[in-house]
């Protein structure tokens, strides 16, 4: 769904698709652990974050240096994610990202392109850690 900036300089949808009764019949399906992997977009800074939880979970079999990789990442998207909140977050010493000016939304895309390549390699990286003991064919 995209967002325009209003007169009131506050964010509204573009479409109200998905938020009426009647639209149900032109949306997506609704969205399941089941369909995660068709939908997810590489790009979403949660997604992206996932790379660190994964890491986690395979434990023994992820290189120390690969989860630490990982959770640089991620904690480097969380601060994205804390600087494009509608919060102050600058007693935490972080400026904002004003995601509602063509300045802010030009940053954030930016960043959120350069996360995605990031979390694909890693990606990669934790499938060949799994090569040994998930046959990937």
């Amino acid at each position: 769904m995209d967002l325009v900036v209003g007169e009131t300089g506050n964010a509204a949808p573009t479409s109200l698709e998905g938020l009426t009764s009647g639209a149900a019949a032109t949306a997506h399906p609704p969205l399941t652990r089941e369909t995660q992997v068709l939908y997810e977009q590489p790009g979403c800074l949660h997604a992206a974050m996932d790379c660190y939880k994964w890491a986690l979970k395979l434990g023994p079999l992820v290189p120390g240096e690969l989860l630490l990789d990982c959770f640089e990442l991620a904690m480097e998207i969380r601060y994205t994610d804390m600087q494009a909140s509608p919060y102050d977050v600058s007693s935490y010493g972080m400026e904002p990202i004003a995601i509602e000016t063509a300045e802010g939304k030009a940053e954030y895309v930016r960043r959120q392109r350069d996360y995605s390549v990031r979390s694909n390699a890693l990606r990669g990286r934790l499938l060949a850690a799994c090569g040994p003991v998930i046959p990937l064919s």
